[in-house]
């Protein structure tokens, strides 16, 4: 499963990275500091750019989307 999740680099979200991508291929965004965000797949971004978040959207084709900015 494709799986989105958005605060990658945030406690929850770290936790996240880790266990979801044993599993799923995950694609994770962070807004400043990546922590272990580099460690997989992952884009820095601020979730209010509408058009790199439209492009990330179509070009991942997420089949989940874990919100956790």
């Amino acid at each position: 499963m494709k799986i989105l999740i958005t605060g990658g680099s945030g406690f929850l979200g770290q936790y996240l990275n880790m266990e979801l991508s044993k599993h799923h291929n995950i694609s994770t965004l962070y807004h400043q500091t990546p922590r272990n965000c580099e460690q997989f797949n992952s884009q820095q971004i601020d979730i209010r750019d509408y058009e790199k978040l439209k492009y990330i959207f179509e070009s991942f084709k997420p089949e989940v989307v874990v919100h956790t900015a």
